[in-house]
This record gives structure tokens, sequence and C-alpha cells, in this order.
């Protein structure tokens, strides 16, 4: 199969999941991205999938490394944010 072996569904499901940041608490989400070894995040405010990150969550709770206002791309460090 193309997937490799890959749960391809819950891997789908636990992006939405720490992405989208709702009815999850910060622990949670750092807990999440620590497992999957996830060490920075990017998002846009574009995001051609039908997932909508919660770009409130991550600007309140993340330590935000990179923005381009143009593009509303942005990248929030994991490790330093997650101590």
């Amino acid at each position: 199969p193309w997937a490799g072996g890959l749960d391809v569904d819950k891997r789908e499901r636990t992006r939405k999941l720490i992405l989208e940041a709702r009815n999850i608490d910060k622990k949670s989400v750092c807990n999440l991205l620590k497992k999957e070894g996830i060490n920075f995040v990017a998002l846009s405010d574009n995001d051609p999938d039908d997932l909508k990150p919660n770009l409130t969550f991550w600007k309140n709770n993340f330590l935000l490394v990179y923005n381009n206002a143009l593009t509303g791309f942005s990248v929030f460090e994991v490790e330093r944010s997650c101590q």
C-alpha cells in the first residue's frame, strides 16, 4: 500500500486535533507533539485543506519564530513552548 504501513486516518485525526486545538489544553497538545517528534508547527490562515488551524490558541500558547504577514504563514517552536 502507498501508506507504507502508516495508519493514515489516525495520523490525520491527530494532525487535526493538534492544529485545530479545540477542546484540548496546551499540555495535551504538547504531549501529542512530543509523542510525534514534532519540533516546529507551521500554520497558515490560508490553509488549502479543510483544516482550520486555531491561530489564536497557537499565538497565545506557543513561541512564534517566523511570521509572514503577506501570506499568513507562521511557524511556532515546540520545545521552548512545552517546557
